[in-house]
C-alpha cells in the first residue's frame, strides 16, 4: 500500500513539473569594446528557421543605448528553447540597418555563435543557442563590412 501511495505522489508531482516548453529564464546579451561610443544596439531573438531574419519574424526584440563602449540587454521570461540572436549597432539612431548600394550593411552587425565576417546569409542552425537554464549569458561580437 505504501508503494502505491508513493507511486501516486510521484506521478502527481511529475504531472505538475514544468516541461521545457513552460519553463522560462533570463537571457543576457552582452557586447564589449564597441568601436563607436554612441548610438543604440538592437537585439532580436528568433526561435525558428522559418522566421529567421524575416522582417517582423523575431520573437523578442530590445534596443539599448551604448554606454562607455558596452551594452548589456536583459531578456526576462524567455521560454526555454532554441534561439538565434541577431543584432546591429544603430550608430546614427535611425532605427534601421544602413546598407550600401548592393545591400551590404554599413553599420556593425552580429549573429550569435558567428564571430567572423562572412558574405553569405547566416542560417538559423548555425546561429542557434540552446536556452535551457534559468540564466544564460550570450557574448556577441560585432562585425563591420
Amino acid at each position: 500500500m505504501r508503494f502505491v501511495l508513493l507511486l501516486v505522489i510521484a506521478c502527481l508531482c511529475s504531472a505538475f513539473t514544468p516541461t521545457n516548453e513552460l519553463r522560462k529564464g533570463v537571457m543576457i546579451v552582452e557586447f564589449d569594446h564597441l568601436k563607436a561610443d554612441n548610438g543604440i544596439v538592437e537585439v532580436s531573438l528568433y526561435n525558428n528557421d522559418q522566421n529567421f531574419l524575416e522582417a517582423g519574424g523575431s520573437s523578442f526584440k530590445k534596443r539599448q543605448k551604448v554606454v562607455n563602449g558596452k551594452v548589456r540587454i536583459v531578456f526576462d521570461n524567455i521560454p526555454y528553447g532554441d534561439y538565434a540572436a541577431v543584432s546591429y549597432h544603430d550608430i546614427n539612431e535611425n532605427r534601421e540597418i544602413d546598407r550600401n548600394f548592393i545591400g551590404i550593411p554599413k553599420e556593425p552587425v552580429a549573429v550569435s555563435r558567428l564571430t567572423e565576417k562572412r558574405y553569405a546569409k547566416p542560417r538559423f542552425k548555425e546561429a542557434k543557442i540552446d536556452f535551457s537554464q534559468p540564466e544564460l549569458l550570450v557574448k556577441m561580437v560585432f562585425v563591420k563590412y
